[in-house]
C-alpha cells in the first residue's frame, strides 16, 4: 500500500529536540524542552553565559556617566566585572551571613542593568515572584531577610526606567489621584503611627541610607577615638559624635557599644577616678582628666578593631 507523502511529513515532525539536553520527545504544542527542570538548567546557563557577560558590558548612559557616582562602585567578587553599584548605601556595609551581598542593599551591575538575588547569586533584570518561590521565599520574606525596605523595588534601574516610559507610551497614568485624595491618605497614615498600628520597622537598607547600621556606628566610634585618642563620653561632644544618641539607642549604652568593639568599659570609681576594664582583664585608671595617651596607647595595642 502505498503512503500518503503528506501523512509521511506529519509523522516525522511528531518528535522534537529537547534545546537543552537534545533528547526526543513528543511535544503538546510549541514546547521546546522536553520538561520544567530542563527549561530551567537552560535558562540559567543561559544568563550565566555568554549572554550575562556581554549584559554586564552593555554600554548604556550609567555606564558612560560612572564618574558621577563613582563613590557608590565598590569592589566585588561575585561579580562578572569585578564591581557592583550599592546606590544610597553608606559604607562599612554588613555581609550577609547566608547568600551573598550586604544587608539593605539591592547589589547591582555596574551599568544597572542586573541586579544579583542574594540567596543564589545569579544575575537578572528582575527577581521576580516566580524565580523567589524557587527558593522558598516571597517578595515580603525575601525584603527581610535581606533588610530591604517593604517598599523597594526588586529591579534593576535600567528595566525599571525602561518600564516606566513604556506605560507612559500606553497612556497608563491617565486615572491620577487628586490633591484631596492624597491629602486624606497622609492624613490616615499619620494617625496610623501615632496609635503605633502601622507596624513600622527601620530595614537595613534605611540604616544604610542614613548611616546607622551596626557597623557603621562601630565606624562612628572608632573615628572619634582616632580623632580625640580618648572614649566618647555622656556628657559632652554631642558635635564630635553626631550619632551619640543612636549609638546609645542601638546598643543600650556606651559600654555595651563599647564590648561589641572589643574596647575596654568605663567605670566611674569616686570623684575624677575613672577605671577602664579591657575585655582581657586588665584594668587602666585615669584621674583628673589625665592618662588618656597612656590610655590610647593601650588600646591600640590590645584592640583590633583600632589596628584594621
Amino acid at each position: 500500500m502505498l503512503q500518503n507523502p503528506l501523512n509521511k511529513h506529519l509523522t516525522n515532525n511528531i518528535m522534537k529536540t529537547c534545546k537543552h539536553c537534545r533528547k526526543k520527545f513528543k511535544p503538546s504544542g510549541r514546547k521546546l524542552y522536553c520538561n520544567k527542570k530542563c527549561k530551567e538548567e537552560y535558562r540559567n546557563d543561559f544568563l550565566v553565559g555568554k549572554k550575562l557577560e556581554s549584559i554586564h558590558l552593555k554600554e548604556n548612559d550609567f555606564s558612560m556617566g560612572r564618574r558621577k557616582y563613582s563613590d557608590k562602585i565598590i569592589s566585588y567578587d561575585d561579580s562578572p566585572t569585578g564591581e557592583i553599584y550599592i546606590g544610597l548605601a553608606k559604607r562599612p556595609l554588613m555581609k550577609n551571613k547566608e547568600g551573598f551581598g550586604f544587608q539593605g542593599v539591592l547589589a547591582q551591575s555596574v551599568n544597572r542593568e542586573l541586579v544579583q538575588c542574594a540567596e543564589c547569586g545569579k544575575w537578572y533584570k528582575q527577581l521576580t515572584h516566580h524565580h523567589l518561590k524557587r527558593h522558598g521565599l516571597t517578595n515580603k520574606t525575601y525584603k527581610e531577610k535581606y533588610g530591604l525596605n517593604k517598599t523597594t523595588s526588586l529591579v534593576s534601574d535600567s528595566e525599571s526606567i525602561r518600564k516606566a516610559n513604556l506605560m507612559n507610551e500606553n497612556n497608563m497614568f491617565k486615572k491620577s489621584r487628586s490633591k484631596e485624595q492624597l491629602y486624606e491618605n497622609y492624613k490616615k497614615g499619620n494617625q496610623k503611627r501615632a496609635s503605633g498600628k502601622a507596624g513600622y520597622k527601620r530595614s537595613r537598607e534605611l540604616e544604610n541610607l542614613h548611616g546607622t547600621c551596626p557597623e557603621q556606628l562601630k565606624a562612628e566610634i572608632v573615628d572619634y577615638i582616632e580623632r580625640f585618642h580618648r572614649l566618647p563620653t555622656v556628657g559632652g561632644n554631642y558635635r564630635q559624635l553626631s550619632k551619640m544618641t543612636t549609638i546609645r539607642n542601638r546598643f543600650g549604652s556606651f559600654n555595651n557599644a563599647f564590648k561589641a568593639c572589643g574596647l575596654p568599659i568605663r567605670r566611674k570609681l569616686s570623684g575624677q577616678l575613672i577605671e577602664y576594664v579591657f575585655p582581657d582583664k586588665s584594668i587602666f585608671h585615669t584621674i583628673n582628666g589625665k592618662g588618656y595617651e597612656e590610655l590610647y596607647a593601650m588600646m591600640l595595642s590590645k584592640c583590633p578593631i583600632l589596628n584594621a
